[in-house]
């Protein structure tokens, strides 16, 4: 008798089906510190802007954490977009640049 078993399970690491582990660890940091963030500017009597800051921290880390290149990238296929942006960042910072070029012989 043959059974076949899936070799991906994308459902069972997702928490309430749209945060993965990560995800979720992003969001919280973004939420935390967009919170620290309203509470100064309601202190202020600034509320509206308190909330924008929310939704401006919390959204783009929520997708750092989130989105993927595609398969078809020719150099960050497959990749999370806050690996890529981490590596981006490290070869910045240290000033390492790579340059590659095609030799037809």
């Amino acid at each position: 008798m043959k059974y076949n078993i899936p070799k991906k399970f994308t459902e069972e690491t997702r928490i309430m089906k749209i945060f993965t582990k990560k995800s979720l660890i992003y969001t919280v940091v973004g939420l935390a510190i967009s919170i620290a963030l309203m509470n100064v500017l309601m202190n202020h009597g600034h509320t509206i802007i308190g909330l924008l800051l929310v939704i401006v921290f919390t959204l783009p880390l929520y997708g750092l954490g989130t989105l993927k290149y595609p398969n078809d990238t020719p150099y960050n296929g497959g990749d999370s977009v806050d690996i890529v942006f981490f590596r981006y960042l490290k070869n910045k910072l240290l000033g390492r640049e790579v340059f590659t070029c095609d030799i037809d012989e």
